[in-house]
């Protein structure tokens, strides 16, 4: 991509970008949002962010639900598999209950009722 003049024109002082160009003697190989919505679409872009942005807010819960609880992996590990399983099932409707609460959150600020919770700003 070349990055051409305030004017509009081309100043002689453009830029070549693109991926993998070297920056003192290392390559970028970091993607932009830019490229992955040509590769991808813009739809399947927003379906992945979206996604992942779940998957990073559900990580979350789970681990401020073990913090609370005062676990931890080594100590899960370290539990006879009864004892275990009941924590991780504390756990997990500990973060069921958070998705509930977030979804009727939205429901409420949503006008139609069916809105759900967006973790993702694809404001521009």
């Amino acid at each position: 991509m070349t990055i051409s003049g305030i004017s509009g024109g081309h100043s002689g002082y453009g830029m070549n970008v693109g991926r993998g160009s070297a920056v003192g003697g290392s390559k970028i190989e970091a993607r932009s949002d830019v490229d992955s919505v040509r590769e991808k679409g813009l739809v399947a872009f927003a379906r992945d962010a979206k996604k992942t942005a779940w998957e990073e807010k559900l990580k979350q819960w789970r681990e401020e639900a073990m913090k609370t609880m005062g676990l931890t992996q080594d100590r899960l590990d370290a539990m006879p598999p009864e004892q275990r399983s009941a924590a991780l099932k504390m756990v997990e409707e500990a973060v069921q209950q958070k998705i509930k609460d977030a979804m009727e959150s939205a429901r409420k600020q949503g006008k139609d009722g069916v809105s759900v919770p967006q973790f993702v700003n694809m404001s521009v």
